[in-house]
């Protein structure tokens, strides 16, 4: 019986063990990424609208080709008869005593026509459909571009987040562990006398707020692994691992080299161009509506009494062309009102064009200015640090033999506690300002959808 309990808690020890195993596989921060895109709902959505789009491309050479049309035509006038109901016939039971036919008598005609129109000129309305079709082909892949650009920033966002996180926690833990010993110190001191109860209130009064932060950090660590989780698709509160990484600033761009990258690859500037141009095609388009139509229209008939013979002399018989043109006259002023909201609409999409353009750039400059910036506040914050530990170490010994006060030591930790937390600070800043640069810039590796 021992054994059997003893078997029961083996395995559900396995079973403890083999679970914690898998909540402990961290993910990479492309796997983050790869998950999201896996799972994003409008991502979804824009690739399926990206194939809609796609499904149209066979249709965009319609207005160049030719319409074929078959007609098969059959007279009913040969002997053809129909029943009008009459009054029973009392001396006939027979059912056809209640018709009277009458029949209509004549010769049976059919005939089967092959029809070839051509437009030979539309006024460029074919050619602008065409332009419209592939427009809207390369709009699709930008939206997709755009979704996908979106959840790249917003995991990136939260990953480094979620770092800082951790780290302003660690920093925090540390800095109740500098409480804690220097709480315990004056503690020895006190029951010495060596010092006065006011050097041990300071002490706990240091113990306690450090013992608050580590809290608030904990806090902020569940709330930006939450982040996460929403990020890549989760829920709040997954059990995903996330593994670290150390943080390395990329080199900044030159300004001008920058802004010609921005220019040509950013995605919502592309996005505005292609705006611009469907309003250009549409008005285009309206131009040629007041131009006239040529068309040439090429017919084969032939007449039998059956199909076969029919379809036998669509090929004996001579066709008949004709030559079609057709002029616009009178519309009612309706061409012309239409005329001038699509001018009115192109105008105003140049307009969005400019003011994104000059918009995007002064974001470009802030980003460039604020990473800068950080690249510069990094070695001066870490000079801080180091000397900042130093100043710990030989307050905290004068205070050791007295020729110190309590308020140097608290000072002295604070300093190095603020200059870490700092630093931690400006570090994961300047990786989520890498990541909107990368946005801006059309950097982003997974943001195209050819990939």
């Amino acid at each position: 019986m021992k054994f059997k309990y003893f078997f029961i808690i083996l395995v559900c020890f396995g079973i403890t063990i083999s679970s914690a195993a898998v909540s402990e596989v961290q993910l990479t921060l492309d796997e983050l990424i790869s998950k999201a895109l896996e799972h994003n709902h409008e991502i979804q959505i824009s690739r399926l609208q990206l194939k809609g789009a796609e499904s149209t491309a066979a249709g965009a050479f319609a207005g160049f080709l030719p319409s074929v049309n078959l007609y098969m035509n059959q007279d009913l006038n040969n002997r053809t008869s129909f029943g009008l109901p009459s009054a029973p016939d009392t001396s006939d039971t027979g059912l056809d005593s209640l018709y009277n036919f009458y029949d209509l008598g004549s010769t049976s005609t059919s005939s089967t026509t092959l029809s070839i129109n051509e437009t030979l000129f539309d006024g460029a309305r074919s050619w602008y459909a065409n332009r419209n079709v592939k427009n809207f082909i390369h709009q699709a892949k930008l939206n997709l571009d755009a979704q996908v650009e979106k959840v790249v920033l917003d995991v990136k966002t939260a990953y480094f987040r979620y770092l800082s996180a951790l780290e302003q926690k660690e920093v925090a833990d540390f800095s109740l562990e500098l409480a804690d010993s220097q709480l315990e110190l004056v503690q020895q001191q006190y029951d010495l006398q060596a010092v006065s109860e006011t050097d041990l209130l300071k002490a706990r009064v240091r113990r306690g707020q450090a013992e608050a932060s580590v809290l608030l950090k904990q806090q902020d660590v569940k709330a930006a692994r939450n982040e996460i989780c929403i990020a890549v698709g989760e829920t709040a509160g997954c059990s995903i691992g996330i593994g670290r990484i150390d943080i390395f600033l990329s080199d900044l761009p030159a300004y001008e080299d920058a802004k010609r990258e921005l220019l040509r690859d950013n995605t919502q500037l592309q996005l505005a161009d292609i705006t611009v141009i469907g309003r250009e095609l549409a008005y285009k388009t309206q131009i040629s509506v007041f131009l006239p139509i040529v068309s040439l229209g090429v017919n084969y008939t032939a007449r039998a009494d059956n199909v076969g013979d029919q379809f036998d002399g669509l090929l004996k018989t001579p066709p008949s062309s004709t030559l079609n043109l057709s002029f616009p006259i009178f519309k009612g002023f309706s061409n012309k009102s239409r005329l001038y909201q699509l001018k009115y609409d192109l105008l105003s999409a140049e307009n969005n064009v400019n003011k994104l353009r000059k918009s995007l750039l002064v974001q470009l400059d802030n980003l460039l200015t604020a990473l800068d910036t950080y690249h510069r506040l990094i070695p001066i914050n870490e000079e801080i640090i180091t000397s900042a530990r130093l100043d710990v170490e030989l307050v905290e010994k004068k205070y050791h033999l007295g020729s110190s006060d309590i308020l140097d030591v608290l000072n002295a930790q604070n300093s190095l506690i603020q200059a870490q937390s700092d630093l931690v600070q400006i570090k994961h800043d300047a990786k989520i300002l890498e990541a909107q640069l990368e946005v801006l810039l059309g950097r982003v590796p997974n943001g195209k959808a050819g990939n």
